[in-house]
């Protein structure tokens, strides 16, 4: 990992109203925890939020919200303090999956197959082929920069 672990969050190439939403707006809030449970430095932004967490944090933090109400306030805390302490972040259900999915996506990339075709093979949407080509090509930069 880099001295700044900044670099490598995936929140730095989304708006970052997101993780800010007006409200108390579930929709909102979901979108930016989806983003967060894809990031490879979850670990390390719940560390440093945990020093700033009980000093008035909102809005989306390491994949927990920090709303306006002291409850929520201290469940966030809670499974903040959870994540900041997992030496790694676990695997979720269907990751394996995926991992297979996008191991044959990038084979079938250097076949020259299409959008439409994978997505047929794979019986997956062409908007889900589209995410994972996204995905393929952000972990490939990720992987250039630490090389």
């Amino acid at each position: 990992m880099t001295a700044d672990w900044r670099v490598s969050a995936v929140c730095r190439t989304v708006d970052p109203e997101l993780f800010f939403p007006p409200g108390e707006s579930s929709t909102a809030i979901q979108k930016a925890q989806a983003i967060c449970r894809t990031c490879p430095v979850i670990v390390e932004c719940a560390r440093e939020v945990l020093d700033m967490a009980r000093s008035g944090v909102h809005g989306v933090w390491a994949g927990q919200y920090f709303g306006t109400t002291t409850q929520g306030r201290d469940t966030a805390h809670e499974r903040l303090a959870a994540v900041a302490d997992s030496s790694t972040t676990p695997r979720r259900k269907g990751d394996a999956e995926r991992d297979l999915r996008l191991a044959q996506i990038e084979r079938m990339i250097s076949w020259g197959w299409t959008t439409p075709e994978m997505a047929e093979e794979l019986k997956v949407s062409k908007r889900q082929i589209e995410r994972d080509r996204a995905l393929i090509r952000w972990r490939a930069g990720r992987e250039s920069v630490a090389s």
